[in-house]
């Protein structure tokens, strides 16, 4: 559909019949008879009495900023888990709006201490609603514990994970796309990433996986946050987070709290964040170098500056992702007996010999370690740091 006209107030309060103030709402009145508008959007969340108040007054359907989300995800559901996970949020809104309709509902009947079959009706949709919750509920934590099961392999086979976070359309499927060599679907659009997708990084630059998550949003509906909690786990259980950031939205500081603020409320606050500035390519010379000017406190190894599309500055955060994972890499020298095979054998496994050297004593071998390499195995043959 299209947007033909907006209409905005400004209250103090919010207005509990309609939403909006009597005044405000002929002007919408008189909007809708002037233009040929067969649907209301309001840009927030509304109850059922002030939806189905609205539709009384102006004769037009009505939906609230939730239930347009909520039909996107829809859409975007590709999984079995991500369309448990909408299916979920969709039957939550709706048990939240039946609690609000009992006044609407009794005036369809019944008497004096007698409840009326829009009650009855009523009572009747809220029990299948909580069986349907319970059922989906079930089935969704058999799959967050499976993921779970998965995210504690993966820390036991010290495999390394990287999240990508940002606001919906930042540009992180196309950056996930450059950092596993993968295709995963991008164009414009709100959620067109909905199902966490976890990939392995491109063996050329590194030994870790990479995961896309849902985009994020403001005013993003609370149940919807906790009924994505299984996809949105690869966010919490990684070991570093990439936060891409569309420069070239003139929005895009309120975005980045917008995703802190999400952050915080799924309890991954505290997680080692590298800030993405992406899509550098469309700004100017100029407007890029009042961008690094404006963050020039925050620049450090935790804060670049790419192109996902064009690839600029990519090779760069390969390297960066590379050394904030694994730590800065230095060679020692082992001098280690000619009979002690097993420990030659398990640093070829690790894959860090660089040099060996064929002494009297032992072999003298080169290897080049990182801060999780476990040193305490082989200090009594360390002779020094290269």
């Amino acid at each position: 559909g299209t947007v033909l006209e907006q209409v905005c107030q400004a209250r103090s309060q919010i207005d509990t019949t309609f939403y909006v103030g009597k005044g405000k709402l002929q002007e919408l009145i008189k909007v809708i008879q002037n233009n040929d508008i067969n649907l209301i959007v309001a840009n927030d969340e509304l109850n059922s009495r002030q939806i189905a108040n609205i539709e009384a007054a102006t004769g037009t359907k009505t939906v609230d900023r939730t239930t347009i989300i909520l039909d996107i995800f829809a859409r975007h559901a590709k999984t079995k888990e991500g369309k448990l996970q909408v299916e979920l949020a969709q039957q939550k809104y709706r048990m939240s709006h039946l609690k609000g309709l009992g006044i609407v509902m009794s005036r369809t009947g019944g008497g004096i201490g007698t409840r009326g079959p829009g009650e009855k009706k009523l009572e009747t949709d809220r029990r299948h609603i909580r069986k349907q919750l319970e059922e989906l509920e079930a089935r969704i934590e058999r799959i967050n514990k499976s993921n779970q099961l998965n995210a504690v392999q993966r820390e036991k086979n010290k495999v390394k994970t990287v999240g990508l976070i940002g606001y919906t359309n930042s540009g992180k499927s196309t950056l996930f796309n450059r950092l596993t060599q993968s295709e995963v679907v991008t164009k414009d659009g709100l959620f067109i990433t909905l199902d966490s997708t976890l990939r392995k990084v491109d063996p050329e630059h590194g030994d870790y996986l990479v995961s896309d998550t849902v985009g994020f949003i403001d005013k993003l509906p609370h149940d919807l946050i906790k009924a994505f909690k299984t996809t949105l786990m690869e966010v919490e259980t990684a070991d570093l987070l990439l936060h891409v950031v569309d420069v070239s939205n003139h929005n895009y500081e309120a975005q980045i709290t917008v995703v802190n603020q999400v952050l915080a409320d799924i309890g991954a606050g505290n997680k080692k964040v590298m800030m993405i500035y992406n899509k550098i390519d469309k700004l100017t010379p100029e407007d890029r170098d009042a961008l690094v000017l404006k963050n020039q406190q925050a620049i450090d190894e935790l804060t670049l500056y790419i192109s996902a599309k064009e690839g600029l500055g990519v090779d760069t955060l390969f390297e960066t992702v590379d050394r904030v994972l694994i730590g800065e890499k230095r060679q020692i020298k082992l001098l280690i007996p000619y009979d002690d095979n097993k420990a030659l054998a398990l640093l070829h496994e690790m894959k860090v010999v660089q040099e060996i050297d064929y002494q009297a004593e032992g072999n003298l071998v080169t290897i080049e370690m990182t801060d999780d390499f476990p040193i305490h195995l082989f200090e009594k043959y360390q002779v020094t740091e290269v």
